[in-house]
């Protein structure tokens, strides 16, 4: 799109700096121009390609991944909001971690 040329459809792995870590995803299918490098994805794709990114960051840095933090949010039987007013944090933070 940048260029003007075509873009090729792929699922090639992804590989980006996120929050300091370098984080490859695989299997997110985006669209790759082989002349500028422009690459462009779908808004699925995209929030996919994010969570995965996400929970690759958290365990890199030893954290909990956010499926493990809502896991343990339902675990306790506490809401999203509940849990921010626990932990004394505004909403939508916990949104925001899971």
């Amino acid at each position: 799109m940048e260029c003007g040329a075509v873009l090729r459809e792929t699922d090639e792995s992804i590989t980006e700096r996120v929050r300091g870590v370098s984080v490859t995803v695989e299997g997110i299918r985006h669209y790759v121009c082989d002349s500028c490098g422009n690459t462009e994805m779908d808004v699925h794709e995209a929030g996919l390609l994010a969570k995965r990114q996400a929970e690759q960051v958290a365990t890199q840095k030893g954290l909990l991944a956010p499926a493990e933090i809502r896991a343990v949010r339902r675990r306790l039987g506490l809401t999203q909001r509940e849990l921010e007013a626990i932990l004394g944090v505004s909403s939508p933070t916990v949104s925001r971690w899971e």
